[in-house]
């Protein structure tokens, strides 16, 4: 379809416009794109990253995704975007290698250890770096596993 195809029949033919005031994930979904590309698309995926069914989830989750009708396949709309010509890790590497940073691996990082620097990057738990003092967060962490497989693995 064209974007104004594609557009038209969101609107006309998919999209619950019943849904006036979307509370959760899934009104969300099923006001912005109707149950078959929501069952599609988002449901499945959408416990898988969170570990929680989709009406448990706030609204605004999906509200912050673009839905675009042309042919822009960027995650934002930005004037300057792009990929690091060598990629993000020779990027990060490059950054990393200064003469003012000093990068600490397997340390554990408290709050009160902030005061010792200007700039701080912790890459941990956000709830966890508060002490879970507010309990914790309801979110999902990613576990990558290397594995090799000969042949088409996913067909």
């Amino acid at each position: 379809m064209r974007p104004d195809e594609a557009l038209e029949f969101i609107t006309n033919e998919q999209a619950d416009t019943s849904v006036e005031d979307p509370k959760t994930f899934e009104e969300q979904a099923l006001r912005f794109v109707g149950r078959d590309l929501y069952e599609a698309f988002f449901k499945g995926y959408t416990i898988k990253q969170w570990g929680m069914q989709p009406s448990e989830l706030p609204a605004s989750i999906l509200k912050r995704l673009p839905v675009r009708f042309n042919y822009d396949d960027n995650y934002f709309s930005h004037k300057f975007q792009g990929v690091p010509e060598d990629g993000y890790t020779s990027m990060v590497d490059r950054i990393l290698d200064h003469s003012t940073i000093t990068v600490h691996l397997n340390t554990r990082f408290t709050r009160d250890q902030a005061d010792q620097y200007d700039h701080v990057f912790y890459s941990g738990p956000l709830d966890g770096y508060f002490d879970f003092e507010l309990g914790r967060l309801g979110y999902r962490t990613l576990d990558f596993e290397r594995f090799t497989y000969d042949g088409d693995y996913q067909g």
